[in-house]
């Protein structure tokens, strides 16, 4: 669903800054002024996408922030965390929007939905995983075995299905079967826990003094990660989310 985040950009829209687009076309907020306040955002938008931003002064902004606590990351976060759960959901279709994941991370409920309840399970499994995170990330905890399956438990909780839970499948454990993409993507059952070893370990000793250092070691652990195909699910979701831990 469309949204009109655009209080602070060009003239305050609406006290709430999430106000839906549909808010304007319901007739609380006359065409014409819908209209005019768009077209300044457009406007907006294209000014500031003329703007060459790059990942160096992404970093720098991210470093000026001095996160030293929870509650630091709080402030920091408090749009990205539903943005990035939102987004990583859509990616596997999961049908709900961004406005009802934001209800679901703010008050813990969404209020008409009709949609594949399945859903709304998964953007919950966001906000668990986040609150599961958020002290970690601060305390800059190196990824491990045991923690890419906390964050798989967390993603996948009361998520898998009957075929998958038949074979003796389960939510934080690596897959006990095989399951791949292709004739490439997916190693052994038995390999699972080799292979994540490695990679954590190759992360971890990895020395990455600059920007571009970060990128690499950011695109080889996810690619490597998503070759392995570790569990029976949910490895894009858990793939999507580990890429915010590497530092």
């Amino acid at each position: 669903m469309a949204t009109a985040r655009t209080s602070q950009l060009c003239g305050n829209l609406h006290s709430d800054e999430t106000a839906p687009v549909s808010y304007y076309r319901n007739g609380m907020c006359d065409t014409s002024t819908f209209w005019y306040k768009t077209s300044k955002f457009t406007q907006y938008l294209k000014k500031t996408m003329s703007v060459k931003i790059t990942y160096e002064d992404i970093v720098r902004a991210w470093r000026d922030k001095n996160i030293k606590t929870v509650e630091d990351l709080e402030i920091v976060l408090s749009d990205f965390k539903v943005i990035f759960a939102y987004c990583s959901n859509e990616i596997e279709g999961a049908g709900v929007s961004f406005h009802q994941t934001r209800e679901i991370f703010e008050n813990g409920k969404v209020v008409g939905y009709t949609g594949d309840i399945r859903a709304l399970f998964e953007a919950q499994n966001q906000k668990e995983c986040y609150e599961y995170l958020k002290e970690r990330i601060v305390a800059k905890e190196p990824l491990s075995s045991d923690m890419i399956k906390a964050i798989h438990e967390k993603l996948t909780h009361g998520c898998y299905d009957e075929v998958r839970w038949a074979k003796g499948e389960r939510p934080g454990e690596y897959k006990k079967n095989y399951y791949g993409v292709g004739l490439t993507v997916g190693v052994p059952p038995e390999d699972v826990a080799e292979e994540i070893e490695f990679i954590c370990k190759e992360l971890a000793e990895a020395e990455l003094e600059t920007v571009e250092d970060v990128i690499k070691a950011a695109v080889w652990f996810h690619c490597s990660f998503e070759r392995i195909h570790a569990f029976a699910d949910g490895n894009g979701r858990v793939g999507r989310t580990l890429l915010c831990a590497v530092r």
